[in-house]
C-alpha cells in the first residue's frame, strides 16, 4: 500500500446531523438508537443510507456503523457520510479508535457538540485502500460475532441445565422432597441467603477528570445492545490514584452485577446483568 495519506477535518468525511424526540412514533420494525444502542423499533426512519452514529450525551465512545433504515433520539449524532472523501466502514474504524470521552464538555452529563466534533483531524489513505483495509477488519469483526454467538449459545445451555437441575429438580424426581419457604426442596437441600455466603460492595464513582489513556481499568456499565458489562472501552486512572482505592479492585472470580441502566425496561437494559471476572 502506498503512504499517500491526507489529513481532513471530520466535516470533510461527513456531515453531522441531529436525532430526534421518538415519543410519537408507533412501534415497527426500524431500529431507534440512543446512545447506549437500540431503545426500541418503530414505523419511520431518519435516514437509509449507511451511517456512523457518534453519542451527543452520555457514554461518548459508543459509536455506531449502521447501513439499514434507522431513526436516531436526540441523545445522539447520525452522519451523512462524503463518500468521495471516505469509505463508510473504513472511517467509522476510524473513529472507534478516537477517545471521545476525553473531549467532554459537559459539566454533569459527559457532552460533545457539533463544533467540537467537525474540528476533529483524521488522516485518511485512498478510498481504495480504505476499502481494502476496512474489508480486512469486518471479516475479523464477523469472525468475533460469530465467536461471540457460540459463547452465548453454550451460556444459555448452561441457564437450561442449571434450571433443569436445581430449579426444577428434575434428576431428584425420585427422591424425597421437604417443605420449604421457596416450596418443595429436593431433601438435604438448605434455603439460605445469599449473604450469608457472599460480601458484596457497591463500586465506586470515580471523577471522570481522573480519567486517562493509560493506568488502572475502571470497568464500566455498557447499556449497549448486547446488554453486557463492558470490559473493551473501559476507562482509565492512574496506578497511584489507584492505590488509595484498593477496596474496589476486581479479583479473578469475582462476579459484578449491574445495578442501574436504562429505564423504562421495555427499553435495552443492564439492570441485574451479571457478569464473572
Amino acid at each position: 500500500m502506498s503512504h499517500n495519506w491526507k489529513t481532513y477535518k471530520l466535516s470533510d468525511a461527513l456531515e453531522i446531523k441531529y436525532g430526534k424526540d421518538h415519543k410519537k412514533i408507533q412501534d415497527g420494525n426500524i431500529p431507534i438508537y440512543g446512545t447506549g444502542g437500540i431503545m426500541r423499533y418503530g414505523n419511520q426512519y431518519l435516514y437509509n443510507r449507511e451511517t456512523i452514529l457518534i453519542p451527543r450525551k452520555g457514554s461518548l465512545n459508543n459509536i455506531f456503523y449502521l447501513n439499514e433504515p434507522f431513526w436516531s433520539v436526540d441523545t445522539i449524532f447520525w452522519s451523512k457520510i462524503n463518500e468521495k472523501v471516505s469509505f463508510p466502514k473504513y472511517l467509522f474504524y476510524n473513529l472507534k479508535v478516537l477517545d471521545f470521552a476525553s473531549m467532554d464538555v459537559g459539566s454533569a452529563i459527559p457532552s460533545l457538540t457539533t463544533e467540537l466534533l467537525k474540528k476533529i483531524e483524521i488522516n485518511l489513505p485512498s478510498l481504495q485502500e480504505q476499502k481494502s483495509i476496512a474489508s480486512i477488519l469486518s471479516a475479523l469483526d464477523d469472525k468475533i460475532e460469530n465467536n461471540l454467538a457460540i459463547n452465548k449459545t453454550l451460556e444459555e445451555m448452561a441457564i437450561a441445565l442449571y434450571k433443569n437441575w436445581f430449579v426444577d429438580f428434575s434428576p431428584f424426581q425420585d427422591g424425597q422432597f421437604i417443605e420449604s419457604e421457596l416450596g418443595m426442596i429436593p431433601e438435604g437441600f438448605k434455603v439460605k441467603k445469599l449473604g450469608d455466603f457472599v460480601k458484596h460492595k457497591k463500586g465506586y464513582a470515580f471523577k471522570s477528570q481522573w480519567y486517562q489513556e493509560t493506568g488502572q481499568i475502571i470497568v464500566r456499565v455498557s447499556d449497549t445492545t448486547e446488554n453486557s458489562i463492558d470490559f473493551k472501552s473501559c476507562h482509565r486512572i492512574p496506578h497511584e490514584l489507584a492505590i488509595n482505592y484498593e477496596d474496589y479492585l476486581l479479583k479473578t472470580n469475582d462476579v459484578v452485577i449491574a445495578t442501574v441502566g436504562s429505564w423504562p425496561p421495555n427499553y435495552s437494559s443492564v439492570v441485574g446483568k451479571v457478569i464473572r471476572v
